[in-house]
C-alpha cells in the first residue's frame, strides 16, 4: 500500500490527460495520497479541529 500512495504522490503531467475532468481526478487522487501519507499513524481529525485548533482538541 505505501508503494501505491508513493506513486500516486507523483505530479501528474498535463499531457497524460485529454479531458479536464480525468486531470482533475488524478490530481484529487494525488492530493489523497499525500494526505494520507502526512497521517500516518496520526488519528483524523475534523475539520473543525484543525480551523479552531485547540478549542476543539477534544476530536
Amino acid at each position: 500500500m505505501a508503494k501505491e500512495l508513493e506513486a500516486l504522490a507523483e505530479p501528474v503531467p498535463d499531457a497524460t490527460y485529454e479531458d479536464q475532468d480525468q486531470l482533475l481526478q488524478a490530481e484529487q487522487e494525488r492530493t489523497e495520497a499525500l494526505l494520507a501519507r502526512s497521517r500516518r499513524g496520526k488519528p483524523r481529525r475534523h475539520r473543525r479541529c484543525d480551523a479552531y485548533g485547540s478549542k476543539w482538541s477534544g476530536c
